[in-house]
């Protein structure tokens, strides 16, 4: 097609909020990428620029935003304290959203995590697991999102989070270590 393709996008009160003409130097298609709401209404024009003409394709996708990785790979680290303890906040933004963090031990012991929903109006229940650096699974928790295991200072571990019944809301990860509790057997 010879059409050279220009987007507009407009929110409820059609107000312009993007525009292309061309997604690169390499091509005349055009793209645009932008953060939408969910339940806000947006309109998209699709225009030719200059005088071209010609059939066109609009494709339309949604990526939902994440604040942690879901994977090994993508997790977001955080640190442990000289005590064996840390915390860290995040969210579960969408229904099958995992959130991957890591954290290397600094204490050798018994490890406890204890997941908490934080915020008004949240009702957001985590599964909780630790995995070892390896991406073998040592320990989990269920409905709630609390857990212990014995764990070895200067290994490198893996918490993941998912909801329990797919609701979504903020989460507070609070981990401590109890150095006076014997290994296991």
């Amino acid at each position: 097609s010879d059409i050279d393709p220009y987007l507009r996008v407009y929110n409820d009160k059609t107000k312009r909020i993007a525009k292309n003409d061309n997604a690169s130097r390499q091509t005349t298609d055009s793209r645009i990428k932008l953060r939408v709401k969910a339940g806000q209404t947006y309109y998209v024009e699709a225009d030719a620029s200059g005088n071209s003409s010609g059939a066109y394709s609009l494709t339309l996708s949604s990526v939902p935003s994440d604040d942690i990785g879901n994977d090994f790979e993508a997790a977001k680290g955080f640190r442990l304290n000289k005590r064996g303890a840390g915390r860290r906040g995040g969210r579960i933004n969408y229904g099958d959203d995992t959130d991957v963090m890591s954290f290397t031990a600094t204490k050798t012991g018994t490890l406890s995590v204890v997941t908490q929903a934080i915020g008004r109006n949240n009702n957001l229940a985590c599964d909780v697991w630790v995995y070892s650096a390896e991406g073998v699974l040592l320990s989990e928790g269920q409905d709630g999102g609390s857990l212990s295991l014995y764990v070895v200072s200067g290994q490198r571990y893996y918490v993941k989070l998912a909801s329990s019944d797919s609701s979504t809301g903020r989460y507070r990860v609070n981990i401590s270590t109890n150095t006076e509790i014997a290994p296991p057997e």
